[in-house]
């Protein structure tokens, strides 16, 4: 959550996946990781004055010095101070990550649509709003829309060999809306299907390599087994 710093990629441009695209402001995240880093300093420094007292208050209840309460004290301050340390240091890892999120990188490779917010715009963590879309080109799914009588015709088509491709999966062609055929064929996946009680329909996914970016996301066509 602060102000966007910079835009660090051209709208529309192909991105990689871990690229960055935003610098938000660091300043509040850098005081953050300051000062936990100066907390676990001062925990460890604590610590290994702990630890040499304990070291001494060993040899003194050897000689019965002290007595063993004493010792068992200075003990258990020791084991408190470690704790104390371990998570200081958790604190000072999330304070890290916290300052590496100022950062906003792409979690997938793809293409780029237009960014939603612009340099000096505030942005809050969670939001629901996308700064920016990536649609992942290729391969590209194709979801076909058919009734469920048509699916259990056509899973007896595949079992029985009719429909046999590549990976044991059906092949797909396609034409495109201006009526020519997309060169590549696609393979059918049935997996993860379901019928919408409203309509009776089934929503088959099919997987085509889109290498030219010929096929856009919202295009529609149509689909031949």
């Amino acid at each position: 959550t602060d102000i966007v710093q910079k835009r660090l990629f051209v709208e529309g441009s192909y991105v990689h996946a871990g690229q960055p695209l935003y610098q938000i402001d660091p300043n509040t995240y850098q005081a953050t990781l300051d000062n936990a880093k100066a907390a676990l300093n001062r925990q460890i420094a604590n610590l290994n004055a702990l630890k040499v007292k304990e070291g001494r208050y060993k040899q003194l209840v050897g000689t019965n010095a002290i007595s063993k309460q004493d010792y068992d004290d200075i003990a258990a301050q020791v084991a408190l101070a470690q704790a104390d340390v371990d998570a200081s240091r958790a604190t000072l890892d999330n304070a890290k990550i916290s300052l590496d999120y100022a950062i906003v990188r792409a979690p997938i490779a793809g293409q780029t649509g237009r960014s939603s917010v612009t340099a000096g715009a505030l942005v809050t963590a969670n939001q629901a709003d996308p700064l920016v879309t990536i649609q992942q080109l290729d391969p590209i799914y194709v979801d076909i829309s058919q009734s469920s009588a048509d699916l259990l015709r056509l899973r007896k088509q595949l079992n029985d060999g009719q429909l046999a491709g590549a990976n044991d999966s059906a092949r797909v062609k396609l034409t495109l809306e201006d009526g020519s055929t997309y060169p590549i064929e696609g393979r059918l996946a049935f997996s993860g299907v379901s019928v919408d009680p409203s309509s009776g329909s089934v929503t088959l996914r099919a997987i085509f390599d889109n290498p030219s970016h010929l096929l856009l996301p919202g295009m529609y066509s149509t689909a031949k087994l």
